[in-house]
């Protein structure tokens, strides 16, 4: 039997329903060969599920390695929960460029499904540094959300106020 790209997920399941460890192992290595920033999460996501750990935790640890860009070319980084979200923004092995890649983040989680997502904003925007960023980078990240509403644009220009840090 060979492992293929198109086998090795529906193996790794089988291996593990029919407790082949040795068939898990070979298909965990081979799959985290094969771990990209537009698998990652769809990856971590099954995981979660299915098992098993040790290739959860290499997927969670490439999504923390290329962060902004396993949100940007991963389709399912908007199927991520909130919980999960929180957890790769509150780990201390986050690695992004600028605090705006977080704040990108939040905002384009939050942006695949306002109306059940807006409650969570401000749990997740605790996880952004403001400080590090400047209004003009907020307002351009914020985009159309902050953009129109005096409500938000308020409570960014707050968040930033260094009488409050």
């Amino acid at each position: 039997m060979y492992l293929t790209p198109r086998n090795t997920q529906d193996l790794l399941g089988l291996a593990g329903y029919l407790q082949m460890p040795s068939l898990q192992r070979a298909c965990s290595r081979y799959m985290q060969g094969l771990i990209d920033v537009r698998n990652c999460v769809a990856l971590y996501l099954y995981t979660l599920h299915l098992g098993p750990y040790d290739l959860q935790c290499h997927a969670e640890d490439f999504i923390l390695n290329h962060f902004e860009k396993a949100v940007a070319k991963s389709v399912e980084f908007a199927d991520l929960t909130n919980e999960q979200l929180v957890r790769f923004l509150a780990s201390e092995r986050l690695v992004v460029n600028s605090e705006g890649a977080v704040y990108r983040a939040v905002m384009q989680w939050v942006g695949h499904d306002p109306t059940h997502r807006a409650p969570h904003l401000n749990r997740l925007l605790e996880y952004v540094h403001f400080p590090l960023m400047s209004i003009n980078e907020v307002g351009r990240e914020g985009g159309g959300w902050l953009r129109g509403n005096h409500k938000r644009s308020t409570f960014a220009t707050e968040l930033l106020s260094p009488s409050k840090h």
